[in-house]
Parts: structure tokens; C-alpha cells; sequence
């Protein structure tokens, strides 16, 4: 009998769930979609239920559609963002809609402890070196504090999404360092009673730490029950998505660097040696430090272009079988000039983390002129997006000091062709496609497997079960059109900084009135 491992990839639009052999190969993948709430400017929401029935819809879906034996899944590892948190009462009843790491209404929380920690405190506790970010969970729980108490005193837990789901799947409250960021020390992986008292937040409502392959719970009968999943099934810590993405993209060795273009597109190098500059996000993975950072509305840019204005290519996709939107979409992008005739598009549609960490940020096109059609704005964004990504590793090279010379791209951007090459071209670097590209799910799958002892550490697990299918080659000539275009690009927050913050309270004296 094979082996199989299962991966659960909690995206910010989607749950991916996906069966593989211990050669990554996959046996069976499925997807389900759940909305995302914005009641005012910069709120973001979901629904933690609807995660949690997006998670047995497609367990369901895997297990009928793989024909596999249960028993033969030999372990479950989970993936998702942060930071999103899920406030529950004692009995492990859902408080309120989850806040996603899109939001950004905790701006002036921000504000009160960068000025009341400063850097050298903040690392002291945290061990983290970043600026801290509206997005950022002690942001979070202030403003619940502040603004929400009651709720605050009937939360036995607050959990970050993926380990809301391992609480449904084996009643056992676990997270790891990295999803628990901001609140526990990076350092030493414990919580310090000195800054929860700072901060007015009770210390018992997080969540045990554990390493993202420890074992921390079994599936339930209940569980078993309603997916068909077999009960004692191991389920380990998972980790948050964008370090499962490195590791189902073979992010194990030293200078090797990813991109991983879903809702936010992330992209770093990996470093033997811990750096840091500003605007970057510093993480450890294993032994080797992610040096880089994540523009907020990667694919989510082309997917809200999709939504606001795609409906004729909508309308088309649902009449031929098999045909997507956004095949639609490269089609009109590929058939306009690289450069989009100098149409510019700044990527920041729902405020910015990396490398500029401004939550007033907004989205801009410009350079509009009277030749630029629909098409033309496609591909803008889409380069918008490569310029923000060359950004961040310009970034992450100097700080780290290692010459990049290849990037491997997943996630669901990654399915592009056109975008692939754009990529390629903007940066002038070699793009090598993953055979598989939904890296989340594979990344949970692999650290199942560590935590089942069925491979002895990541390496092993990168080796069997990541592969490159294609290379991309960057054309040079493009490559140097696109680099006068990017230096207007990084020209243009500077200069429109202060109008972007206008504008935001703009929108907050709106609210109030």
C-alpha cells in the first residue's frame, strides 16, 4: 500500500485541499471559494465558518475523488494567513467575524506602540525587527480592547485561521511562532508577561507554541464522521501560508528564492545569515532565514479588475468548457507592448506591507492617454505587480548580499505564461515554473510528513517531492525598457505619500459623519 499525505491550504478567497503521494505527485486537489466582508473603507472579514465548511466540503471532495483508503493518509498539515484572528467563547463558539490580515482599521493601535515600545524594546520582547504594521495581531487586539471589550472578556481563545481549523479537526489549541508573530518572542518562542500586561491583554487567551511539525491533535470521531477522514489521523502545528509556500516551493538551501503570486504576492530569498533592512519581512524557516516581503494585492489586483471589469470574458468563460477568465485576460495582455505604453500601475488597492508598510496606500493608474484600451490596463497590472516584486527583492539582495539568479514561481498567478515572462523580464531573471503549483497545500502535506517521521527533515521532503517543469528565460531587451518604467514606479509613492493619507481621512470623516 502507498502513502499519502494531505495538505490544507486556507487562502484569504479560497480553502485548497489536496492529496499527495510522497513524490509529490497529486493524487487529488479541490477548491472552495468564501467571501470576503469590507463593511467600511479598510475593514476586512470573514466568517471562520465559512472556512471551516469550505475544509470538509473539499475534504469530502479529495477523498471521493482520489479513491484512496483513508487509512493510507498518514497525516495532515494546514496552511493560512495571518494574521486573521477567530475569537472564541469557553465552549468554542465563534465571537465574531475573523479579522484578516487585509484590514487595516488598527492604524492608530500602530501608532501607540511604536511610540510607546521603542525599537530596542520591541525587539527585546518580540524578536521581531519590523515596524509595527495596523495589520499586526497586539494592532488587533487593541482595537478589540478599545472598541469591542465586552467581546474581549468572553474570548477563552484567540486563534489565527489555520489553527482555528486544527481546533475543529482535533479539538487541541496550538499555533506556531510565525503565525503567533507580534505576540510571542521570535527568539525564544515564548510570551512575556510584561508586554501583555503593557498592552491590557489577558496572556491566556493565546494559544501554546509548537514547531510547525509537531503533532498536536488526532481527528476526532466527530470529524471522521462528517468527512470521512479516518479518526487518530496525526494532524502537526502547519505553519502560516507563506512558509508553507516556501517549502513546497524547495525553499531549503541558501540563495534559493521564490515567488508566490495568490491574493498577495511574496517574494525573498533564502539566507544562512539573518538581515535586515527597511520594508522588508525577516522570518526563520528551519535553519535558513526568508529575507523579503509580500506586495498585499498581488493576484488580488487582477482579480478585482477581473470582478469590476471582466464581465465580458466572464460571460464567454461560462459558454466554452474548460475556458477561464483569466485566460481571457493574458490573451489582451499579451497582445499589448511590453511597457503597456507607458501606463503605470501601482499596485496598492488595499493599502501596502512590503517594502513600504503604509495602510493608507492607494491604488493608481497613470499615464492614461487616449490610445490605452482595455487591454493595456491588464498588462499594466500586471506589471504594476512585477515592478513591486522587484521592489522587494532589490531590497532583500542588498541586505542579504546574495546575487539572485533564479526564481521559482507557484501559487496561482504562477499559472500565467504571460505573466510568468513579464515577471521574468521586468526583473531579468530566470523563472523556473514548479510542476506543482499550488505550493500551500504541498508545503502542509510535506511538514505532515516530517511530523510522521516519513521523511527525516525538509530537505529530504524538497528533494522527493518538489520538481521544476519549465524554465523562463528573460528577454533582455524588455528587461531594459522595463527598467526606465520601474524607476518611475518607485518614484511615485514618494511624491503622492501625503495625498494617499488625505485621502484616507477623507474616508474616516465620511465614517464619523
Amino acid at each position: 500500500m502507498a502513502d499519502y499525505l494531505l495538505g490544507i491550504d486556507l487562502g484569504t478567497t479560497a480553502c485548497k485541499t489536496g492529496i499527495f503521494d510522497t513524490n509529490g505527485n497529486r493524487v487529488a486537489l479541490a477548491s472552495k471559494e468564501y467571501p470576503l466582508y469590507t463593511p467600511y473603507p479598510s475593514y476586512a472579514e470573514q466568517d471562520a465558518e465559512d472556512w471551516w465548511n469550505a475544509v470538509v466540503e473539499t475534504l469530502k471532495e479529495v477523498l471521493d475523488a482520489s479513491g484512496i483508503d483513508p487509512r493510507d493518509i498518514k497525516g495532515i498539515g494546514a496552511g493560512g494567513p495571518c494574521y486573521g484572528h477567530v475569537f472564541l467563547d469557553s465552549s468554542g463558539n465563534v465571537l465574531r467575524r475573523a479579522i484578516t490580515f487585509q484590514d487595516r482599521r488598527a492604524t492608530k493601535q500602530a501608532q501607540w506602540i511604536m511610540k510607546n515600545l521603542n525599537d530596542q524594546k520591541r525587539f527585546e520582547l518580540t524578536g521581531n525587527p519590523l515596524p509595527v504594521d495596523s495589520s499586526f495581531s497586539p494592532c488587533r487586539l487593541l482595537w478589540i480592547k478599545e472598541n469591542e471589550p465586552e467581546l474581549l472578556d468572553k474570548t477563552d481563545k484567540v486563534l489565527q485561521p489555520k489553527d482555528f481549523i486544527n481546533f475543529k479537526l482535533t479539538g487541541s489549541f496550538a499555533t506556531d511562532s510565525l503565525s503567533a508573530a507580534g505576540l510571542v518572542n521570535l527568539i525564544d518562542n515564548k510570551y512575556y508577561k510584561e508586554y501583555f500586561d503593557l498592552l491590557g491583554i489577558p496572556m491566556n487567551i493565546v494559544p501554546d507554541v509548537h514547531p510547525s511539525f509537531d503533532i498536536i491533535g488526532k481527528i476526532t470521531r466527530e470529524v471522521s464522521n462528517i468527512t470521512d477522514l479516518c479518526q487518530g489521523t496525526p494532524v502537526v502545528t502547519g505553519w502560516m501560508d507563506g512558509t508553507c509556500c516556501c517549502i513546497g516551493s524547495g525553499m531549503v538551501e541558501h540563495g534559493r528564492a521564490n515567488d508566490m503570486c495568490g491574493t498577495a504576492d511574496n517574494i525573498g530569498v533564502m539566507s544562512k545569515n539573518f538581515a535586515f533592512d527597511e520594508g522588508l519581512m525577516v522570518g526563520p524557516i528551519f535553519d535558513l532565514f526568508f529575507i523579503g516581503g509580500g506586495t498585499s494585492a498581488g493576484g488580488y489586483s487582477l482579480k478585482w479588475f477581473r470582478n469590476t471589469f471582466g464581465q465580458i470574458e466572464a460571460q464567454i468563460a461560462n459558454q466554452i468548457p474548460g475556458l477561464s477568465s483569466y485566460t481571457l485576460l493574458d490573451m489582451e495582455a499579451d497582445s499589448v507592448v511590453p511597457g503597456a505604453d507607458n501606463l503605470i500601475f501601482l499596485p496598492y488597492i488595499i493599502g501596502e506591507r512590503s517594502p513600504i508598510w503604509d495602510p493608507n496606500a492607494k491604488g493608481l493608474f497613470i499615464g492614461i492617454t487616449e490610445r490605452h484600451t482595455k487591454a493595456h490596463f491588464v498588462r499594466a497590472i500586471m506589471e504594476g505587480v512585477a515592478y513591486s516584486i522587484r521592489h522587494i527583492l532589490e531590497i532583500a539582495e542588498k541586505a542579504s548580499k546574495i546575487k539572485v539568479e533564479e526564481i521559482r514561481v507557484a501559487g496561482g498567478g504562477g499559472k500565467s505564461e504571460v505573466w510568468n515572462q513579464i515577471k521574468a523580464d521586468v526583473l531579468g531573471r530566470r523563472f523556473l515554473k514548479l510542476k506543482e503549483l499550488e505550493v500551500g497545500a504541498l508545503g502542509g502535506a510535506m511538514l505532515a510528513g516530517m511530523g510522521t517521521n516519513i521523511f527525516k527533515d525538509q530537505r529530504e521532503a524538497s528533494e522527493l517531492m518538489v520538481h521544476v517543469e519549465k524554465i523562463i528565460e528573460p528577454n533582455m531587451e524588455n528587461h531594459r525598457r522595463y527598467d526606465k518604467l520601474f524607476n518611475i514606479y518607485k518614484g511615485l509613492y514618494p511624491l503622492l505619500k501625503n495625498t494617499f493619507l488625505k485621502l484616507t481621512e477623507n474616508e474616516d470623516s465620511l465614517k464619523e459623519e
